[in-house]
């Protein structure tokens, strides 16, 4: 319990006291409290009301300390939008999550709108893009909300033309175009196109932490299995398990019992550790879930209550 309570107490204090970090592409980081972008150039004011100005060109991307996520810069690229090929608004570049990592990184923007309706009451819509990087490809594959989602499955085959297996299956009369079944064409390609990292890869680290909410035999039965060789079992504690795994390179982990295996890659940051949730499903497999620095908090919190 006293452990527990230390750890949320360091978590929180934390992220308190750090700050946002503009990281340049040569990966030095500028810490900063405020962020103004105008015509290409930022200007940065750090806690010491210090201002910085730094070229959008220099930067490769932004760490937020409040979700401990990085948003990575890309280029503002046409949209697949109803076949227009129409772009969004806003300068050469836009700040991205990445949803999958591998052979084919997927990033994500998701943009909430707000506006009154004809009786008066106030709505919200949301927008989500998403977009495949593969090599020096970088394309808008979906737009949430749109009617004419042809173009934009052709555009997302394109990045599948190495691999039958995946390409058959999208093109097969059974296939629907939908974000579930975008996400799940992706996982299966990178994980068959997965490269075990080398022991070079290793020289630079971040932390990828798992945790689990099963008790008793069922946590026991847990093992984790990094890059087809360490095994690991998670702690008999409520504190996530800290893995150190490549930085720059995709690691497989696998969730295994004895009925089989469910896998996924995975990708540290630098900055902060990246959480993964082993969850036991109602037929008693398991399968490795994301989660935001806001879900591990919860599931802390409500770790220590149960004590």
């Amino acid at each position: 319990m006293k452990v527990l309570l230390l750890l949320l107490c360091i978590v929180s204090a934390f992220s308190s006291y750090a700050q946002d970090l503009l990281i340049k592409t040569d990966g030095t980081t500028i810490p900063y409290k405020k962020l103004k972008w105008d015509e290409g150039i930022g200007t940065v004011t750090t806690d010491k009301n210090q201002k910085i100005t730094i070229r959008e060109v220099e930067v490769f991307g932004i760490y937020e300390e409040f979700n401990q996520r990085v948003s990575y810069k890309k280029p503002n690229i046409p949209l697949n939008e109803n076949g227009q090929g129409k772009q969004k608004e806003g300068n050469g570049f836009q700040y991205l999550q990445k949803e999958e990592t591998g052979t084919i990184n997927l990033y994500k923007e998701e943009i909430i709108s707000s506006y009154r309706g004809a009786s008066g009451t106030n709505h919200t819509s949301s927008t989500i893009y998403y977009y495949a990087e593969k090599g020096n490809e970088f394309k808008n594959i979906m737009t949430t909300g749109t009617f004419y989602k042809e173009d934009a499955l052709n555009v997302f085959k394109s990045f599948f033309t190495d691999d039958r297996e995946v390409l058959d299956e999208i093109e097969s009369g059974e296939f629907v175009y939908n974000i579930k079944n975008l996400l799940k064409v992706v996982r299966k390609y990178n994980m068959s196109h997965f490269e075990k990292p080398s022991a070079p890869d290793y020289q630079v680290i971040g932390t990828i932490g798992f945790f689990t909410k099963a008790e008793g035999k069922s946590k026991a039965s847990i093992v984790l299995k990094v890059n087809d060789s360490i095994e690991y079992k998670l702690p008999a504690s409520h504190h996530p398990l800290p893995i150190k795994v490549p930085l720059n390179k995709p690691s497989k982990v696998c969730a295994t019992w004895d009925g089989g295996s469910a896998c996924e890659l995975v990708e540290p940051i630098r900055y902060a550790t990246t959480y993964y949730e082993v969850e036991i499903n109602l037929n008693k497999t398991l399968a490795l879930e994301k989660q935001t620095y806001s879900q591990f908090r919860s599931y802390i919190s409500k770790a220590i209550q149960s004590d």
